[in-house]
């Protein structure tokens, strides 16, 4: 039952983005959705999908990859549209913020590797 029950919200997350990608498709407009919105989302798509097959819970999957798929349809919406209205190159310095942010995020991580050991436990207690 519980399986059944989490099954149910990990669809329900992995299709919540697909209206706002049929909406962003049909109109060509992403808008309003902002910047860091799309980058975090598909940031946590990312690394969820790696803690996803890393740990075996592969009942995640579908909410990450879905989702992603998803997040993906709108980023290329809205690059789309940005360079449309403001030329390659600013759109170019917007990706190498939040590319850079996530690089310096991940600097961070590995040069604190206390993080890793608390991780490492909560993987022992599973």
């Amino acid at each position: 039952m519980q399986e059944t029950i989490g099954l149910i919200g990990s669809l329900c997350f992995a299709f919540s983005s697909w209206p706002q990608a049929y909406y962003s498709w049909r109109t060509q407009s992403a808008k309003g959705v902002k910047w860091s919105f799309i980058f975090l989302w598909l940031s946590g798509s990312f690394f969820s999908t790696i803690y996803a097959l890393y740990y075996h819970k592969y009942m995640l999957l579908p909410n990450y990859l879905f989702g992603g798929v998803g997040a993906l349809i709108i980023l290329y919406i809205r690059i789309k549209e940005y360079k449309r209205e403001h030329g390659a190159k600013r759109w170019c310095n917007i990706l190498l913020m939040h590319v850079g942010g996530l690089v310096l995020y991940l600097i961070l991580y590995i040069q604190y590797p206390k993080l890793l050991m608390l991780l490492d436990m909560e993987k022992q207690k599973d």
